[in-house]
C-alpha cells in the first residue's frame, strides 16, 4: 500500500502561512506600536500628553469628604472605613467618598436614602435592589450622588458607600 505525501505538503503549507503571518503582526506592532486597551497606538506619540492620574486625599473620619450635603444621613456611631477626596488630572474632577459599616440592614439603608433623595430635590436616575446590594444613583443641580449599600456574604457586615461627584454642564 502506498502512503500520499500530498497531505504533508499541505500541512507544511499551512504551517508557512501561519508562521508568516505571526511574522507580519510583530512587523506591524514594530511600526505602529502596540495597542492600548483604548485601541490607539503609542507610536509616534510626542511624550506631552500626561497619563491619566487620580490624586487622593484621606479626609479625616470626624469630617465630610468635599462636596457632601450637609444634611445627608449617616449612621451615628458607625465604623468608618474609608473617607476621601479623589481629583483626576484629565478633567479636574473631583468626588468625594466615605464608606461605613452600618448596623442597620440593606432595606433599612435602602428606605434611608431613598427618602433622603425624595425629600431633598434630589432626582433618582437609578435604583438596582438585588438580595445583598442596593444602589441609588441621583443628581441635583452639578452633583451626582451615588450610593451603594452592600452586605458581604462571608462575614455578613454591611457597608455603606456614599460618593458624591461634581457634574460640568455636559455630563448632566
Amino acid at each position: 500500500m502506498l502512503k500520499s505525501h500530498a497531505g504533508q505538503g499541505r500541512s507544511k503549507f499551512l504551517w508557512l502561512i501561519g508562521f508568516l503571518a505571526v511574522l507580519l503582526a510583530i512587523a506591524l506592532v514594530l511600526k505602529y506600536g502596540m495597542p492600548n486597551r483604548l485601541g490607539s497606538n503609542t507610536a509616534g506619540q510626542s511624550g506631552n500628553a500626561e497619563p491619566f492620574k487620580v490624586e487622593k486625599t484621606e479626609v479625616a473620619k470626624k469630617d465630610y469628604p468635599k462636596g457632601f450635603p450637609a444634611n445627608i444621613p449617616v449612621e451615628e456611631g458607625a465604623e468608618v472605613v474609608y473617607n476621601y477626596n479623589a481629583t483626576n488630572s484629565q478633567d479636574n474632577k473631583t468626588e468625594g467618598t466615605r464608606v461605613y459599616v452600618s448596623k442597620l440592614s440593606l432595606e433599612e439603608n435602602l428606605r434611608i436614602y431613598s427618602n433622603y433623595f425624595k425629600g431633598n430635590g434630589w432626582v433618582i436616575i437609578q435604583t438596582v435592589d438585588d438580595k445583598d446590594t442596593k444602589l441609588l444613583v441621583a443628581t441635583k443641580t452639578g452633583q451626582q450622588l451615588n450610593v451603594v449599600i452592600s452586605q458581604n456574604t462571608v462575614t455578613g457586615k454591611i457597608k455603606v458607600t456614599i460618593t458624591v461627584i461634581e457634574l460640568t454642564p455636559s455630563d448632566n
